[in-house]
């Protein structure tokens, strides 16, 4: 299965081995990048000859390969510009008219069952300011515009894409084993990374952090053989069958992706930045509507990882506390050394879920 991880804004429980293995840690390597073939500039085939006519002066060594190489280009851009559809063409046209850059391609989606190639978006600059009436809602705020122009920046790759209408996701982490990770990386001829950030444009700065830490996590394979390294003889020895142990490597992925998620809501709220509210529009101020859009992003990343996980949890801490209270400790210890809830201001940890048992 590829690497892939998807945020959601229903709470339908996935199979652990339906998505993949997170990796974890920073990241420690910045992209090697070549000006994306999309963003040369246009022109006609200066190397070509009239029909009819005197011919042109010889070009200088390496200018054919080099027209050669645009119209190639320009040919792929405008055939995924035609597959793509019309609310992302209309995304795109807004993030370009303000400024921002990037590169067409044609994949396919993880999330469509048909299968059916589509345009896609690789993000490789923003615009300068926000646009409150943007298309792509992350561009719509200041703090969340330069949110993503970081981590353009530190070069990771973010593709904007829509979702099939049944899929209720709004971002999604995935590896080059994955088409649409692979297509993506190459359309920006991004080298040293494996691993990519799909956003729709209605997609939010929590949801972004949450899915930049899965992008950390696949970037670094350390964390999940770690984790697996120290989880195998205790699963053994407290008789945790195989599906308990992926879930295991799922809960602790997840369990990371919903503390960065929660620990970046946290932050903003305390600055008083403003939002984008349901509405569409950008509340500022100490209004109750600004509270009230707080109140919810902050409570969210809790409220959809125990109701997507609290089962799976339950079902593991029934089987380990069948060999007594020491073993339920060291699983609660197991976790809190990988599930980032040491970090000040989050609410989310494993160990919640195993006090009295």
């Amino acid at each position: 299965m590829p690497n892939a991880h998807i945020t959601t804004k229903g709470s339908r429980t996935p199979h652990p081995l339906a998505a993949p293995h997170d990796h974890a840690g920073p990241n420690k390597t910045r992209p090697k990048t070549v000006a994306p073939a999309a963003d040369l500039p246009h022109g006609g085939e200066r190397g070509s000859q009239k029909a009819i006519g005197s011919q042109r002066p010889a070009l200088p060594r390496g200018e054919a390969p080099r027209a050669a190489s645009r119209a190639i280009a320009l040919q792929t851009a405008t055939g995924a510009i035609k597959t793509a559809k019309p609310a992302l063409v209309k995304a795109v046209g807004t993030l370009e008219s303000a400024g921002g850059h990037g590169v067409w391609f044609a994949s396919v989606s993880p999330f469509d069952v048909q299968q059916k190639r589509q345009g896609f978006y690789l993000v490789t600059a923003v615009p300068p300011k926000p646009d409150p009436a943007s298309a792509i809602y992350l561009l719509r705020t200041e703090h969340s515009r330069a949110y993503l122009a970081g981590l353009l920046a530190a070069g990771v790759p973010v593709l904007l894409g829509l979702m099939p209408d049944d899929v209720t996701a709004t971002a999604a982490a995935f590896g080059d084993d994955c088409q649409l990770g692979a297509d993506g990386l190459a359309a920006g001829r991004i080298e040293g990374h494996k691993n990519a950030i799909l956003l729709q444009p209605t997609a939010d700065k929590y949801t972004l952090a949450h899915e930049h830490q899965h992008w950390l996590d696949f970037e670094n394979p350390g964390l999940e053989s770690d984790f697996i390294a120290e989880m195998k003889p205790f699963a053994k020895a407290v008789g945790l069958s195989k599906d308990e142990q992926a879930w295991m490597v799922r809960l602790m992925r997840e369990l990371r992706g919903h503390v960065a998620q929660e620990l970046q809501a946290n932050r903003d709220r305390e600055a008083g930045l403003p939002q984008v509210g349901e509405d569409g529009a950008v509340h500022a101020g100490k209004g109750k509507q600004l509270r009230e859009i707080y109140a919810s992003a902050c409570f969210a990343p809790t409220y959809l990882f125990d109701s997507t996980y609290r089962d799976a949890i339950s079902r593991i801490v029934g089987t380990v506390a069948k060999r007594g209270p020491a073993s339920v400790r060291a699983l609660a210890k197991l976790f809190t050394r990988y599930d980032l809830s040491g970090q000040p201001g989050t609410t989310i940890s494993f160990a919640q879920y195993v006090r009295g048992a």
